[in-house]
Parts: C-alpha cells; structure tokens; sequence
C-alpha cells in the first residue's frame, strides 16, 4: 500500500464517507481510515454480513449513506483501512496507524478529520450494575447482531434519540416498558419548530411514534429514571418526577420490574485529535459542547486541517452529509482544482449549513444536560465507572482547592481508566461549572491512542456481542 495520499479522511461515518467519496469521484488520490470493522459509524450500522439493507422506507440520510458504502468499490483513487487504530498523529501530517495488515506510518499535507460523537450518560445509584446500557450500544446489538439485550427495557434520558433507540427496540420484538424523557413538553416547542422546517426529520419522527404507539411504548414526559437495582445484576428500577428546573419532585417516585435500562443523556463530540494537534477548541453548550471552530469552508486554524461534521455542532446525519461534501469541495480548491460549477456547489452548501447549524442550536438548547440530577445523588453514587470514583471523592477534592480536570486526575485518579474519561470527563465538568458558577477555560486533557486500544488479532468475531 502506498504511504502517502494526497487527502486522509479520518473517520468513516457519513461525514468521512461523504468527503472521501466526493474527492475520489473527482481524482484525488485519498485514504479513509476508521477503527470500526466496517464503514458507516453508528447510523449506518448494520450486519456484519449481507447485501446493504436498501429496501423498504428509511430516513433519506441514512439511504444517502448505505448508497455512499455501495460506490466504495468502483472508486479506484480512494483507499480504504477499517479496523484501524491510530496510534499517532503529527503537525504536517503524519499518521502512525494500527490496522490488521500491521503498522503504517501515512504521510499528506491534507487532512479532513470527521470523528463525530459519543454519547452523553447521567449517573444514579446503581447505573454499574450489569443490564444498564447506553442507548447507542442497546442499537449496535439490535443493528449489528439483531439481538435484543434483554426482554423488558425501560428507555430513559434526554433528546430524540431516545425515540429512535425504543422504536429500534419493538420494532426487533422487544418490550418498551417505560419510555422516560426529562423534558416537559412545553419546554420542546422550539425543538418542533425547527424540526418543522425539515420535512424529512418531521416524517422520520412520526414513523418512530406511530411504531412505539402501535405497540403500547406511551412516550412519558418530566420523568427521571434515578435508581437501578438487583442481585448482581438489574432487576427493577426507580423513577420519579421532575419539575421544570429539572428538580425531582418529592414522593413521586416509582419502580419497576425491567432486566434492561437503555439510557442517553444527548451527544458530545469527539475533538481529542484536534486537541492533540493543539487546534484551539470552544465550549459552545448550544452545538454539543467542546467544539472545533472553523471558517465557512470548515478550514480551521491548523494550514491543511479541515473539521466536519459533529466535531463542528451536534446536529445529525444530515449536517454530516453536507458538511462532509463541503469539506471535500473546499479542500479541492486549496488543491488548485477549481471550477464554476463546484464553486456554485459550495456556495450553496455554506447557505444550507446556516440552516443546519440552527437546527443544531435548538436541538441542543431544548435537551441540555439535567444538571439537577445531581441535587439527589447519594454522595456514594459513583462517578468514575472505570477507577470507582464517587460523588463523594469528587466534591472532597474540590474542596481542597482541586477546581479542573487535571488536578482531579492526580487527586482521585478520575478519568484515568480505560475509557479515558469520556465518561465522566463531562459530568465533572457540569459538576464543577455548577459549584464554581464558572465555565471550564480548556478541554480536557487527552493522549494517544485517542481510544482505548486492543491490537486487533485475527478475524473478526461472528457474534459482535462477545
């Protein structure tokens, strides 16, 4: 395989898929590099095996995607390395990557990082207990697998994603036992508003509410699932009112029997790498979080380095589309391949952003973070999954004058496990930000590998559950 490429796209979600398919249909010698074993991300997930799943109805982005991965074969100027871990990344650019071939080391001048998100979890007494899911990982194992976690889930959280993951659940068989969203639905107005004015989110919408209607999933809304319990694993679980302020009403609690809580708290992007290369980054809460600024074009303040899609705004599948072409489109003019017609193209999608970028605004606005969740939490209630760190151990080491991440770290060890504090990075972030009344000036700290790494040995499991 060749060792330098005119363009690396980093990340194979829409966002990459679209960049890497444009430049390659227009010539340019590129390289798509993604840690997953096939292509698409989390949204395009699907079985290990089989024709692409093009028929029947789907969200138009999604069909604009599956149809991206079809034209992969026939472009021979694109390179693609799944499986593929990177172990490092330098100024200019140079790329050290893992993949099942061995190690590479990957030279270009241009690079188009397209990391999009991980999702956002909220902590309670016993969310560590076996049975307790994110709800993105709940659809890789329906996606991926087609197996359902367990026969009794309770969805809870905060965003529309919630609605996509508990359709996703009884449309495979599964039973919704409670569907939990924090927000009231007065307070989602301005989210239906802006929704309104994309047909095809409104259509995607009712398809997921007519299918968890038909099967008795009755959204409930300022509802907070607080507690999970059971003998070594999840039994039953505790859920209770909130107010507007996100403030649990008193007595209003109540359990159920379930064996499975699939629970997401909204999305943040990924900007490790960008981090790692020193590219300054912006707390923007209304886009996601720690976000990467750019110019229209999505340059930003590195010469060569373009961000795209979520690492720009938290916004969905079809912001990643567009602004994976946008990427590619600008990143050919900085080659000199310039004409009118895709001078025309990108002007029109520097319009069109305008309108995503909105969109983006009020669907992070309407469904924040519940910080008032943590006006209940039990001291003990672990913050920290991978070193065990309480809520307790956190608010000691603020007290002793530990006001940011990094002296956190050295403090109570936080964010210092496996998962690299993707976890529970943001919810000391929000914790800190509410005790301190203040807004943290820099994102926390990351290393390479930007993921917890495993070297890749062998095939790839047949049950992606194992």
């Amino acid at each position: 395989m060749k060792d330098t490429f005119e363009v690396v796209v980093i990340g194979a979600g829409p966002t990459g898929l679209k960049a890497a398919v444009t430049l390659a249909t227009h010539g340019v010698e590129t390289l798509l590099v993604d840690e997953n074993h096939q292509t698409g991300g989390q949204y395009l997930r699907r079985p290990p095996s089989g024709p692409l799943p093009l028929s029947g109805w789907m969200p138009p982005a999604k069909r604009a995607g599956l149809s991206l991965i079809e034209k992969l074969p026939s472009l021979p100027s694109l390179t693609v390395m799944s499986a593929t871990t990177l172990l490092s990344l330098q100024r200019g650019f140079t790329l050290a990557l893992q993949s099942p071939g061995g190690l590479l080391q990957v030279k270009t001048d241009r690079l188009i990082i397209a990391t999009g998100t991980r999702e956002r979890l909220f902590p309670f007494p016993g969310w560590t207990l076996p049975g307790v899911m994110a709800a993105g990982g709940v659809q890789l194992l329906l996606k991926e697998g087609g197996k359902l976690p367990g026969r009794r889930t309770v969805v809870a959280g905060t965003g529309p994603f919630l609605f996509s993951a508990a359709a996703e659940i009884v449309k495979r068989g599964g039973e919704v036992v409670r569907l939990l969203e924090e927000r009231g639905i007065a307070s989602q107005l301005p989210f239906a508003l802006a929704l309104a004015s994309l047909p095809s989110k409104t259509v995607e919408g009712f398809v997921y509410m007519e299918d968890l209607l038909r099967k008795g999933a009755v959204p409930h809304f300022s509802e907070r699932l607080v507690a999970a319990e059971g003998n070594g694993k999840l039994e039953r679980v505790t859920i209770a009112k909130v107010n507007r302020r996100g403030e649990e009403i008193p007595g209003s609690r109540r359990s159920f029997e379930t064996d499975t809580a699939a629970i997401s708290g909204g999305f943040l992007p990924n900007t490790e790498l960008f981090s790692l290369l020193e590219v300054p980054l912006k707390r923007d809460p209304s886009l996601g979080g720690w976000v990467v600024p750019t110019l229209d074009d999505l340059h930003t303040s590195l010469p060569g380095l373009y961000a795209a899609g979520e690492v720009t705004g938290v916004g969905g599948a079809e912001k990643a589309l567009l602004e994976g072409e946008l990427a590619a489109l600008s990143l050919m003019e900085d080659l000199g391949r310039k004409d009118s017609d895709l001078t025309k193209r990108k002007e029109g999608l520097i319009r069109r952003r305008r309108g995503a970028l909105r969109y983006s605004r009020a669907l992070n606005t309407v469904y924040p973070f519940p910080k008032g969740l943590f006006g209940n939490l039990p001291p003990e209630t672990i913050l920290c999954r991978c070193e065990e760190v309480s809520l307790k151990d956190v608010r000691e080491a603020f007290e002793l004058g530990c006001d940011n991440l990094s002296f956190l770290k050295v403090f109570t060890r936080t964010g210092m496990g496996p998962c690299q504090g993707r976890t529970c990075h943001p919810l000391v972030e929000e914790l800190f930000s509410l005790w301190s009344e203040t807004q943290p000036e820099r994102p926390p700290s990351s290393r390479f590998p930007s993921k917890p790494y495993f070297p890749f040995q062998g095939k790839r499991p047949s049950d992606p559950s194992s």
